[in-house]
């Protein structure tokens, strides 16, 4: 009898020994247990360890309600003044998974600064800024959109234009809120060098999340911000100023609206319900095509390249940067060429303060300085309402753009432009032009046309000379 309760006691502690230690983590408890001698508070770790498909499934809810936790905490911190911030936070950032982290810390960073001081104007009157080149109707249509809304319409157009291209986003949206940061009066005045792109990148130094970002996106920001009103092919900067210059034409285009209804209702007059040219915003600079044009006609001779001190098409000095720009041909709805012909012809063999504008040869070409070009396009867009070319004067990449498209449909539809002496590819070249005295002139740029377009014969345009106009002697380009 007491050998059977022995051998019944001994089966039950066995049975309940192999039903405790039956799973994965308590087998590695036996095992650990015939190795060394652990305390109970130990084994009761490996006790409490989870296991299983259940357990996976605890850890991604814990994770998921961390995050939403998170998110809730961010949401309740967002606090703007500014109803064109909050929009723009809601739709384009809050619910964004690559704005998490150190992204979403630099946007909200720049969107703090712009609420707080972006109510100033968009364009500035400074030294150093392109911007006060713009003619004053312009740059007073234009003073009329504040900082902050130009910043908002040019981040929205950038993250458009990129559509699904999650990766690229955030920094398309820090450059485009960062881009005219150095407007701000009270950082304008904090530096001395006039130049909002150079500004506008110090205060991006300042924020401390920024400089966690990896120093080749800090590079690209950099680049884009300082060069967007200059020539480059670096894809964040062609995408922020094809921003900068589509937000530009529809601010001109809204405000210029504005400012005829504002007339009618003071002369008590009914409002004109589609004003001519300026409904819609940007039809006027549809891409085509784009070109990759030298600034000048080059050779295999590097001591032929156009040095600084040397003045370029639009009389500004040369600076030492990129031999090629990037030149896109444009629609432009306003352009006559018949028109644009009829309004060079005065310039022809006209001295003004002593200079001249154009000047014919005997040879039966009629060469423009390419400024001249310039200034009948601006002439004939203003008069028909088509204000938005007139930002070319601050910004050179779109002047060339639209002076290239002029030129190539002269060429193409008109034959005007004498192709023996300017490739397709260009719409002007430096000449040299040697006077009787022996003297030559070797700055200016110029585009050079066939006679036929602007007279009968070319004696009549000759029978126009004055003064020195009738020493010169030759024309040859300048490289060959």
């Amino acid at each position: 009898m007491r050998l059977f309760l022995l051998i019944a006691g001994i089966s039950c502690i066995l049975y309940a020994l192999y039903g405790l230690f039956s799973n994965k983590s308590h087998k590695t408890a036996i095992t650990l247990l015939k190795r060394e001698k652990i305390t109970l508070k130990e084994l009761s770790k490996l006790w409490l360890e989870p296991t299983g498909e259940d357990s996976g499934n605890e850890q991604t809810e814990k994770k998921e309600t961390a995050n939403l936790e998170e998110k809730k905490t961010e949401e309740i911190q967002i606090s703007y003044q500014h109803q064109e911030i909050r929009d723009f936070y809601l739709i384009y950032i809050a619910d964004k998974h690559y704005f998490l982290g150190v992204n979403g810390k630099i946007v909200r960073e720049l969107l703090n600064i712009l609420d707080q001081g972006g109510d100033c104007p968009s364009v500035v009157n400074t030294f150093n800024e392109d911007e006060g080149k713009l003619p004053k109707d312009v740059y007073d249509i234009l003073a009329r959109t504040s900082l902050l809304q130009h910043t908002m319409n040019v981040a929205e157009k950038m993250v458009e234009s990129l559509g699904s291209s999650g990766p690229v986003i955030p920094k398309a949206v820090i450059t485009a809120l960062a881009h005219d940061l150095g407007k701000i009066p009270s950082y304008s005045k904090t530096y001395s060098t006039g130049d909002h792109p150079l500004i506008s990148i110090g205060i991006l130094n300042q924020i401390a999340a920024f400089t966690a970002l990896p120093d080749k996106d800090k590079d690209e920001i950099f680049k884009a911000i300082k060069d967007h009103h200059r020539n480059s092919d670096e894809f964040l900067c062609v995408k922020l100023k094809e921003a900068d210059q589509a937000s530009r034409r529809k601010e001109l285009a809204e405000n210029s609206k504005n400012i005829i209804r504002n007339a009618d209702a003071e002369s008590n007059k009914e409002p004109l319900n589609e004003p001519v040219s300026l409904e819609t915003p940007t039809p006027d600079v549809n891409v085509k095509e784009t070109y990759i044009i030298p600034h000048y006609v080059s050779t295999k001779d590097e001591n032929t390249k156009k040095k600084p001190g040397d003045t370029d098409i639009f009389g500004s000095q040369v600076k030492p940067e990129k031999e090629k720009v990037n030149i896109t041909e444009q629609d432009l709805p306003w352009l006559d060429l018949d028109e644009f012909i009829g309004e060079l012809n005065p310039y022809i063999n006209r001295l003004n303060g002593g200079r001249w504008d154009a000047f014919s040869m005997s040879s039966g070409y009629v060469y423009f300085q390419v400024k001249i070009l310039w200034e009948v396009a601006k002439k004939i867009a203003r008069k028909k309402d088509h204000k938005e070319v007139l930002l070319g004067d601050a910004d050179e990449g779109l002047r060339r753009n639209i002076l290239f498209s002029i030129v190539s449909r002269l060429r193409t539809d008109k034959d005007a432009i004498a192709r023996g002496l300017i490739k397709d590819e260009f719409f002007g070249a430096p000449f040299v032009v040697r006077m009787r005295d022996g003297k030559e002139f070797d700055k200016g740029y110029y585009t050079p046309f066939v006679a036929e377009v602007f007279a009968g014969t070319v004696s009549e345009l000759e029978a126009r000379k004055v003064g020195k106009l009738k020493d010169i002697v030759e024309v040859n380009p300048k490289y060959e």
